[in-house]
């Protein structure tokens, strides 16, 4: 195969990927904006509201702060937690899959 060849195929898979992205629409999850994070989310007092279950090796559990009311992702792998403040809007799609097969897909994303 050519080398231009391959740079067509390449370039037409990411842009592809792109186009999917957008197409799904689904949100980005990479934490809570500045605005939406408050002083004691670095030590929340973790409330929990809904257990996602397992996905990706991980176990996942939708909560909010007692303190501040943000909401929080404590993800359980063997012994070690973290607890991530999450939007909003993550909160809301993530607990508007619950009980469907693509709130597992959804947490995989989030996680990777």
């Amino acid at each position: 195969m050519s080398g231009w060849l391959w740079v067509g195929l390449i370039g037409s898979l990411a842009i592809g990927l792109q186009l999917s992205r957008r197409l799904f629409a689904l949100p980005r999850f990479d934490g809570a904006s500045p605005a939406e994070r408050h002083a004691c989310c670095d030590r929340p007092q973790f409330e929990q509201v809904v257990d996602f279950g397992q996905a990706a090796g991980f176990d996942f559990d939708l909560g909010r702060c007692g303190s501040c009311g943000a909401w929080l992702m404590a993800v359980f792998r063997g012994a070690s937690i973290t607890c991530n403040v999450i939007s909003e809007e993550q909160a809301e799609h993530f607990l508007g899959l619950q009980g469907t097969p693509e709130l597992r897909r959804a947490l995989k994303t989030w996680v990777n």
